[in-house]
Protein backbone atom coordinates (compact mmCIF):
# COMPACT_ATOMS: atom_id res chain seq x y z
CA UNK A 1 0.00 0.00 0.00
CA UNK A 2 2.90 2.35 1.00
CA UNK A 3 4.43 1.66 -2.26
CA UNK A 4 1.41 2.32 -4.61
CA UNK A 5 1.15 5.50 -2.52
CA UNK A 6 4.73 6.53 -3.19
CA UNK A 7 4.35 5.69 -6.24
CA UNK A 8 1.45 7.81 -7.08
CA UNK A 9 2.98 10.48 -5.57
CA UNK A 10 6.27 10.50 -7.66
CA UNK A 11 4.04 10.41 -10.97
CA UNK A 12 2.01 13.45 -9.45
CA UNK A 13 5.00 15.18 -9.26
CA UNK A 14 5.96 14.11 -12.59
CA UNK A 15 2.92 15.89 -14.09
CA UNK A 16 3.61 18.72 -12.28
CA UNK A 17 7.07 19.09 -13.44
CA UNK A 18 5.81 18.51 -16.92
CA UNK A 19 3.20 20.77 -16.56
CA UNK A 20 5.26 23.44 -15.30
CA UNK A 21 8.34 22.79 -18.28
CA UNK A 22 5.16 23.11 -20.74
CA UNK A 23 4.34 26.69 -19.28
CA UNK A 24 8.16 28.02 -18.81
CA UNK A 25 8.54 27.08 -22.55
CA UNK A 26 5.15 28.88 -23.49
CA UNK A 27 5.96 32.19 -21.28
CA UNK A 28 9.81 31.77 -23.32
CA UNK A 29 8.06 31.58 -26.72
CA UNK A 30 5.69 34.23 -26.06
CA UNK A 31 8.69 36.87 -24.76
CA UNK A 32 10.85 35.83 -28.06
CA UNK A 33 7.99 36.77 -29.76
CA UNK A 34 7.81 40.02 -28.27
CA UNK A 35 11.45 40.90 -28.64
CA UNK A 36 11.03 40.07 -32.36
CA UNK A 37 8.37 42.59 -33.04
CA UNK A 38 9.84 45.47 -30.50
CA UNK A 39 13.02 44.51 -32.12
CA UNK A 40 11.54 45.17 -35.65
CA UNK A 41 9.97 48.41 -34.71
CA UNK A 42 13.25 49.79 -33.43
CA UNK A 43 14.86 48.33 -36.51
CA UNK A 44 12.09 50.54 -38.73
CA UNK A 45 12.79 53.44 -36.59
CA UNK A 46 16.60 53.39 -37.11
CA UNK A 47 16.20 52.96 -40.69
CA UNK A 48 14.05 56.29 -40.76
CA UNK A 49 16.22 57.57 -38.21
CA UNK A 50 19.30 57.31 -39.95
CA UNK A 51 18.81 59.18 -43.28
CA UNK A 52 18.87 62.41 -40.96
CA UNK A 53 22.19 61.64 -39.04
CA UNK A 54 24.76 64.22 -39.56
CA UNK A 55 27.72 62.01 -40.72
CA UNK A 56 31.29 63.37 -40.02
CA UNK A 57 33.02 62.86 -43.45
CA UNK A 58 36.19 64.48 -42.67
CA UNK A 59 38.52 63.19 -45.66
CA UNK A 60 40.99 60.30 -44.76
CA UNK A 61 45.13 61.19 -45.39
CA UNK A 62 45.83 59.37 -49.04
CA UNK A 63 48.06 56.76 -46.47
CA UNK A 64 44.79 55.47 -44.69
CA UNK A 65 42.30 53.06 -45.37
CA UNK A 66 39.75 53.96 -42.74
CA UNK A 67 39.00 52.43 -39.43
CA UNK A 68 36.19 51.29 -37.51
CA UNK A 69 35.23 52.25 -33.98
CA UNK A 70 32.50 50.91 -31.74
CA UNK A 71 30.67 50.55 -28.31
CA UNK A 72 27.57 48.92 -26.86
CA UNK A 73 25.89 47.49 -23.78
CA UNK A 74 23.84 44.41 -23.39
CA UNK A 75 21.61 43.80 -20.23
CA UNK A 76 20.66 40.20 -19.86
CA UNK A 77 18.61 40.59 -16.74
CA UNK A 78 21.45 38.62 -14.86
CA UNK A 79 24.86 40.08 -16.51
CA UNK A 80 25.52 43.26 -18.05
CA UNK A 81 27.95 43.54 -20.80
CA UNK A 82 29.45 46.16 -21.71
CA UNK A 83 32.07 46.53 -24.82
CA UNK A 84 34.53 49.08 -26.77
CA UNK A 85 35.85 48.09 -30.04
CA UNK A 86 38.88 50.81 -30.33
CA UNK A 87 40.16 52.16 -33.00
CA UNK A 88 40.76 49.12 -35.49
CA UNK A 89 42.50 50.21 -39.22
CA UNK A 90 40.59 48.57 -41.76
CA UNK A 91 44.39 48.11 -43.43
CA UNK A 92 44.53 45.87 -39.98
CA UNK A 93 41.16 43.97 -41.06
CA UNK A 94 41.73 43.34 -44.53
CA UNK A 95 45.23 41.61 -43.89
CA UNK A 96 43.46 38.97 -41.23
CA UNK A 97 44.20 35.59 -42.84
CA UNK A 98 41.57 33.78 -44.61
CA UNK A 99 41.38 30.96 -42.43
CA UNK A 100 41.10 32.96 -39.16
CA UNK A 101 37.03 33.34 -39.10
CA UNK A 102 34.99 30.86 -41.64
CA UNK A 103 34.17 28.15 -39.11
CA UNK A 104 32.73 30.78 -36.81
CA UNK A 105 30.93 32.72 -39.57
CA UNK A 106 29.56 29.31 -40.96
CA UNK A 107 28.45 28.50 -37.71
CA UNK A 108 26.51 31.85 -37.24
CA UNK A 109 25.07 31.46 -40.80
CA UNK A 110 22.13 29.15 -40.32
CA UNK A 111 18.44 29.66 -39.82
CA UNK A 112 18.51 27.38 -36.73
CA UNK A 113 21.42 28.08 -35.33
CA UNK A 114 20.76 32.11 -35.26
CA UNK A 115 17.56 30.84 -33.61
CA UNK A 116 19.40 29.11 -30.62
CA UNK A 117 21.93 32.12 -30.49
CA UNK A 118 19.18 34.70 -30.11
CA UNK A 119 17.73 32.19 -27.32
CA UNK A 120 20.98 32.41 -25.33
CA UNK A 121 20.81 35.79 -25.72
CA UNK A 122 18.08 35.20 -23.31
CA UNK A 123 19.73 33.16 -21.04
CA UNK A 124 20.84 29.70 -20.71
CA UNK A 125 19.26 26.62 -22.18
CA UNK A 126 18.87 23.04 -22.26
CA UNK A 127 18.84 21.01 -25.38
CA UNK A 128 14.83 20.26 -24.73
CA UNK A 129 14.59 23.81 -24.17
CA UNK A 130 16.13 24.85 -27.66
CA UNK A 131 13.82 21.91 -29.20
CA UNK A 132 10.56 23.26 -27.41
CA UNK A 133 11.55 26.93 -28.10
CA UNK A 134 12.32 26.65 -31.88
CA UNK A 135 9.85 23.18 -33.30
CA UNK A 136 13.10 21.10 -34.14
CA UNK A 137 11.44 18.23 -33.54
CA UNK A 138 14.17 16.09 -31.67
CA UNK A 139 16.89 16.63 -29.26
CA UNK A 140 19.64 14.90 -31.72
CA UNK A 141 19.09 17.72 -34.39
CA UNK A 142 19.33 20.40 -31.13
CA UNK A 143 22.63 18.83 -30.30
CA UNK A 144 23.91 18.69 -33.46
CA UNK A 145 23.82 22.22 -33.47
CA UNK A 146 24.89 23.23 -30.57
CA UNK A 147 27.71 20.92 -31.10
CA UNK A 148 28.65 23.17 -34.03
CA UNK A 149 28.21 25.94 -32.06
CA UNK A 150 30.81 24.65 -29.49
CA UNK A 151 33.00 23.47 -32.13
CA UNK A 152 33.01 27.06 -33.31
CA UNK A 153 33.54 28.58 -29.40
CA UNK A 154 30.54 30.05 -29.40
CA UNK A 155 28.64 28.37 -27.22
CA UNK A 156 30.07 26.74 -23.99
CA UNK A 157 28.29 24.66 -21.46
CA UNK A 158 29.06 25.93 -17.76
CA UNK A 159 27.06 23.42 -16.51
CA UNK A 160 26.70 19.83 -18.13
CA UNK A 161 23.63 19.93 -20.24
CA UNK A 162 23.00 23.31 -19.70
CA UNK A 163 24.29 26.06 -22.63
CA UNK A 164 25.18 29.44 -22.82
CA UNK A 165 27.25 32.01 -25.10
CA UNK A 166 30.58 32.41 -24.74
CA UNK A 167 30.84 35.72 -22.73
CA UNK A 168 33.34 37.54 -25.68
CA UNK A 169 31.31 36.53 -28.06
CA UNK A 170 28.45 38.03 -27.17
CA UNK A 171 29.34 41.68 -28.12
CA UNK A 172 30.93 39.89 -31.69
CA UNK A 173 27.36 38.29 -32.23
CA UNK A 174 25.20 41.72 -30.96
CA UNK A 175 27.49 44.00 -33.03
CA UNK A 176 27.01 41.46 -36.34
CA UNK A 177 23.56 41.55 -35.88
CA UNK A 178 23.25 45.49 -35.35
CA UNK A 179 25.30 45.81 -38.53
CA UNK A 180 23.31 43.68 -40.50
CA UNK A 181 20.24 45.67 -39.01
CA UNK A 182 20.08 48.33 -41.84
CA UNK A 183 20.59 50.94 -39.16
CA UNK A 184 24.41 52.31 -40.59
CA UNK A 185 24.00 55.53 -41.91
CA UNK A 186 26.36 55.46 -44.82
CA UNK A 187 27.35 58.51 -47.35
CA UNK A 188 29.89 57.38 -50.38
CA UNK A 189 32.26 60.41 -51.77
CA UNK A 190 35.27 60.44 -54.15
CA UNK A 191 38.20 61.77 -53.94
CA UNK A 192 37.28 64.23 -57.15
CA UNK A 193 34.28 65.59 -54.58
CA UNK A 194 36.34 66.22 -51.67
CA UNK A 195 38.90 67.75 -53.76
CA UNK A 196 36.30 70.24 -55.40
CA UNK A 197 34.55 70.63 -51.08
CA UNK A 198 37.89 71.41 -50.20
CA UNK A 199 38.45 74.11 -52.66
CA UNK A 200 35.49 75.40 -52.06
CA UNK A 201 36.16 76.17 -48.87
CA UNK A 202 39.56 77.93 -49.26
CA UNK A 203 37.82 79.72 -51.57
CA UNK A 204 35.39 80.83 -49.31
CA UNK A 205 38.11 81.49 -46.13
CA UNK A 206 40.26 83.60 -48.63
CA UNK A 207 37.08 85.65 -49.77
CA UNK A 208 36.16 86.44 -46.33
CA UNK A 209 39.76 87.25 -45.74
CA UNK A 210 39.97 89.58 -48.30
CA UNK A 211 36.86 91.55 -47.94
CA UNK A 212 38.01 91.43 -43.57
CA UNK A 213 41.33 93.37 -45.47
CA UNK A 214 38.91 95.94 -47.09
Amino acid sequence: MADKRIRKTLDDLRGDIQELAESFAEFRSHVATERAFAAAEKQNGSKVAARNVALDTDPLPTDEAGSIDGKGAFNTGQETYHWTLEHMPIEDLLAIPMDTHPQMLAAIGHQQRMGILLMLLSGPATALDVVEGLTLGTTGAAYHHLNVLQSARIVEQRKRGTFSIVPEQVPVILTILAALSGGIALEVTTPAVEMAEDESEEAAKDGKGKTGKK
